[in-house]
C-alpha cells in the first residue's frame, strides 16, 4: 500500500502547486456553484478521509492519520448536509471576496497534506 500512498501524496502536492500557479484560470473553467461540484467535493473528501483511516495502521503516526481521516470524513458529510443555497453563498464568498486567502489556504493544505501522506506512509 506504500506505493499507492506515495502516488496519492504526490497528487495532492501537484494539485497544490497547480492551484498556486493557475488559480484564476482553474476557477474560471470549473463551476464550483453547481450541485454536481458540491457532490464531487463531498465524495472527494469522503474518499480522502476513508483512505487516511485505512492506511493509518501501516503508517508512522497512525493516531494522527485516524484523526485527520475522521475530520475529513466529517467535512465530506457536512457538505452533503448543508443546503444548496448555503453552498453557493459559501463558494461565492471564498472565490470572489477572499481569493488571495483562498489560494493561500488551498495551497497550504494540499501541499502539507500531500507531504504528510508521503512521509507518513512509510513505516
Amino acid at each position: 500500500m506504500s506505493a499507492l500512498d506515495l502516488v496519492i501524496g504526490i497528487v495532492f502536492i501537484l494539485m497544490g502547486v497547480l492551484f498556486a500557479v493557475f488559480a484564476e484560470g482553474l476557477l474560471s473553467v470549473v463551476d464550483l456553484e453547481s450541485r454536481r461540484s458540491r457532490r464531487i467535493a463531498s465524495v472527494s473528501r469522503l474518499g480522502t478521509g476513508l483512505g487516511l483511516i485505512l492506511v493509518a495502521s501501516v503508517s508512522r503516526s497512525p493516531d494522527l492519520f485516524r484523526v485527520l481521516g475522521t475530520v475529513t470524513l466529517l467535512g465530506g458529510l457536512a457538505y452533503l448536509l448543508i443546503r444548496y443555497e448555503t453552498w453557493v453563498g459559501f463558494v461565492r464568498w471564498w472565490t470572489t471576496e477572499h481569493l488571495t486567502f483562498y489560494r493561500f489556504a488551498t495551497v497550504t493544505v494540499l501541499t502539507t497534506l500531500g507531504s504528510f501522506i508521503t512521509f507518513g506512509a512509510f513505516p
